[in-house]
């Protein structure tokens, strides 16, 4: 953290002398902090967009009037390093608050907020999320979910932190007793894993597709046929697992919150890459049969039930920047309906112990081949990706990743290389992709090889190769990829060609890819 990322949003300072102290004195006191800057604090921040918030700070230093200002200014430096690493020594003090970036900040807000609990508003206000401080865990519940209505690249990777970290942190039960339905179908309406699934629980689809959907016959002794019996309910994933154990042990959740459930399950089970309808809705099925195995209602696919809360039901258009995007209108009934949830959370009184610490989910791989995932940002030219899939879009099982998985290969991406699993947003297909996919891939790949021998013909032959094959790192999070880069890396025919610019949110791939040089 260096003295440009450092702000002090009110210095008052206390000057103790055994005489008094002139104007002049006082004067020349302010001047030497003002001289002295924000010094490099010299910490162990790794991530640029690290945050670390004080709320309060005791600086004590010997300070003479009469002494030489740059000394002095050196010791106000040293006074404030030493302060502050003496604060974040005790990561549990209540005055210091750490994020690795804006994201987790509102994920804890509203996970927080939820429990109803207050402590942190100060540092989220100073992060520009609440309006004001003190206020109603209700009202900052309101504003953060109105932020999260404003970043849908955020959405799943908050829901899948959610759910992952439902056994320490009780987040999952706590955010469906208080949110509202409504938000709950906008947020599964607006991820890409999830849309599927959300259409055919809320929206239905063309009548000849919506003939309704149909509860398992009670096997014999009363209970309800297992998921194993049409499509295993996963082994896939442990998220997938934990939501099953979680819901059995809490069966009037199933009964009040089932349709929202089984949405969640069957996309946290099965992420949606490009599945055709008749797989969606068997893996909706699966997921409707663990649920209803604990309690909850029939479902009624096939109900013309908008889909609400103020989200877009189409497909996430991509925003150039949605670190300022407004939150969508919300229509009034909706609004009261968000406004009567909300005024039943409790603010927490601060005498109890905080809620503890959402976990981080995140997982590091090496690549060799970090310079493939510079096309992925070249898939969104129009018509591209789609005559990449070519006849099998919308059929067979995960069409879009095998598509995208396809095309990794094709740009000579080992299998055994992280950067397959990012080309296909952190989830690997399942099935056989359909045949003449690599064929489209091959041909794909082509095209770009030939533009670069026209745009770059400095660059060395195999110059496809060339880009792409080169080392990295790669951060996984359901939803979340970051490559990273070492500075030796950074090549400015390839910079010229605006190939490494970093892609952000692509909804098409249900996940947010950035690209990062350290």
């Amino acid at each position: 953290m260096s003295g440009d990322d450092l702000r002090i949003a009110r210095l008052r300072g206390h000057l103790r002398s055994a005489q008094p102290l002139s104007e002049q004195d006082l004067r020349r006191w302010r001047e030497t902090v003002q001289d002295a800057g924000m010094p490099d604090l010299a910490l162990d921040v790794s991530d640029p967009e690290e945050w670390l918030l004080i709320r309060h700070l005791e600086v004590a230093m010997h300070w003479r009037p009469d002494g030489p200002r740059a000394e002095a200014g050196q010791d106000w430096a040293q006074a404030l390093q030493g302060a502050v690493r003496a604060l974040m020594a005790d990561p549990a003090h209540a005055d210091v608050v750490r994020y690795r970036g804006r994201r987790q900040a509102l994920s804890d807000l509203i996970y927080r907020s939820a429990l109803g609990e207050t402590r942190r508003q100060w540092a989220w206000h100073r992060m520009g999320w609440l309006d004001g401080l003190s206020m109603g865990a209700s009202r900052a519940l309101s504003q953060g979910l109105g932020h999260l209505r404003g970043q849908p690249g955020w959405v799943w990777p908050l829901l899948r932190q959610w759910v992952a970290a439902e056994p320490s942190t009780g987040a999952l039960t706590a955010l469906l007793h208080v949110v509202p339905a409504a938000e709950w179908q906008g947020w599964l309406g607006t991820c890409m894993a999830s849309r599927g699934y959300a259409v055919l629980q809320w929206r239905g689809g063309p009548a000849h597709q919506r003939a309704g959907w149909q509860m398992p016959m009670p096997a014999a002794g009363g209970q309800a046929l297992s998921s194993q019996d049409d499509l295993a309910w996963p082994a896939l994933n442990t998220d997938a697992q934990v939501l099953s154990g979680w819901l059995a042990a809490r069966p009037w959740l199933a009964s009040s919150h089932g349709e929202v459930l089984a949405v969640l399950m069957a996309a946290v089970a099965w992420p949606d890459q490009g599945s055709g309808i008749g797989l969606l809705r068997q893996r909706l099925d699966a997921a409707w049969r663990v649920v209803a195995g604990k309690g909850a209602a029939p479902p009624a696919l096939g109900r013309e039930t908008p889909m609400a809360s103020g989200w877009a039901a189409s497909p996430p258009t991509r925003a150039a920047n949605t670190e300022g995007a407004s939150p969508r209108h919300v229509p009034p009934d909706q609004a009261q309906a968000r406004q009567a949830a909300q005024q039943a959370v409790p603010d927490t009184p601060d005498e109890l112990p905080a809620a503890p610490a959402l976990p981080e989910g995140d997982q590091w791989l090496p690549t060799s081949w970090a310079g493939a995932l510079f096309w992925l940002r070249a898939l969104e030219a129009p018509g591209v990706l789609e005559e990449l899939m070519g006849p099998t879009h919308g059929e067979g099982a995960d069409s879009r990743g095998h598509a995208l998985a396809a095309l990794a290969t094709a740009l000579g991406v080992p299998a055994q290389d992280a950067a397959i699993r990012a080309f296909v947003g952190g989830v690997f297909p399942q099935g056989v992709p359909q045949p003449g996919l690599m064929q489209a891939a091959r041909s794909q790949a082509a095209r770009w090889a030939s533009w670069l021998d026209e745009v770059a013909p400095e660059l060395a032959e195999p110059r496809l190769r060339t880009v792409c094959q080169r080392p990295g790192r790669l951060r996984f999070e359901p939803g979340w990829i970051e490559l990273h880069l070492s500075l030796d890396q950074v090549d400015t025919r390839i910079r010229r060609l605006g190939l490494d610019l970093d892609p952000g949110y692509l909804p098409w791939l249900g996940c947010v890819l950035r690209i990062r040089y350290e």
